[in-house]
C-alpha cells in the first residue's frame, strides 16, 4: 500500500506543476485601451448629464403651437401640442371667426385618426350633431352670438399611441356643404 501511494503522488506532481503555471492575476490591458475606456466613460456621463439637465428645463416637454388659416370669409385657429408624449394632457382648441357673424350652425370636421391618437374626450362645447363618416368627424355646433366661436377639448395622448408623426387637416365646413378652410397641423409624439 505504500508503495501504490508514491506512484499516485508521482503521477501527480507534474500536473500540480502545470496548474501553478497558470496566474489568476488578470493581464494589464495596454495604456490606449485603459485611455479610451476613460473617455467612454466620460462621453456617456456627459450625455447622461446632459439628457438630465435637458429635462429640467423644459426641452423635453410638451411644446404647443398655433396654426391659423384664412380663407371664405373664415379665419381659423388651432391651438395644438407639436411636441408630446404619451399620457400626458395636451391643449387642443379650435377658435373661428368671421366677420358679421354666423349666420348657420358652425361645422367643424376633424380627422378621427387624429382624434383617437390624442385620446380627446368630448369638447368642452357639446355639438348639436356629431357624424363620422370614418375618416372624419364632423362636429356641428349652433351659431354663436357675436363673430368669434371657439371649443376646446379635453385630451391626452394616448398611453398606446405609437411614437412618430400625426398629422391632421382641421377645417371649417361652410354653408353650401363644403371645406371654407383648413389648416394643417402635426404633433411628433416622443417615448
Amino acid at each position: 500500500m505504500a508503495i501504490e501511494a508514491r506512484r499516485v503522488s508521482r503521477e501527480r506532481a507534474p500536473d500540480d506543476e502545470v496548474v501553478a503555471s497558470f496566474s489568476t492575476v488578470p493581464d494589464v490591458p495596454p495604456f490606449r485601451r485603459v485611455r479610451r475606456a476613460q473617455w467612454g466613460r466620460r462621453l456617456l456621463l456627459a450625455l447622461l448629464v446632459a439628457i438630465l439637465v435637458a429635462g429640467l428645463i423644459g426641452v423635453l416637454g410638451i411644446r404647443t403651437r398655433t396654426a391659423e388659416s384664412s380663407g371664405n370669409g373664415y379665419d381659423l385657429q388651432v391651438h395644438y401640442a407639436s411636441i408630446a408624449r404619451p399620457g400626458v394632457a395636451v391643449p387642443f382648441d379650435i377658435q373661428v371667426h368671421r366677420d358679421g357673424g354666423f349666420d348657420a350652425p358652425v361645422t367643424l370636421a376633424v380627422p378621427s385618426s387624429y382624434l383617437s391618437a390624442l385620446d380627446a374626450q368630448t369638447p368642452n362645447l357639446e355639438p348639436t350633431s356629431t357624424t363620422s363618416d370614418g375618416d372624419l368627424v364632423l362636429f356641428q355646433f349652433d351659431p354663436p352670438q357675436g363673430d368669434t366661436f371657439g371649443v376646446s377639448w379635453n385630451a391626452e395622448v394616448d398611453p398606446a399611441s405609437n411614437m412618430g408623426r400625426k398629422e391632421a387637416t382641421i377645417s371649417v365646413v361652410g354653408d353650401n356643404g363644403s371645406l371654407a378652410v383648413g389648416v394643417s397641423i402635426r404633433t411628433w409624439v416622443l417615448p
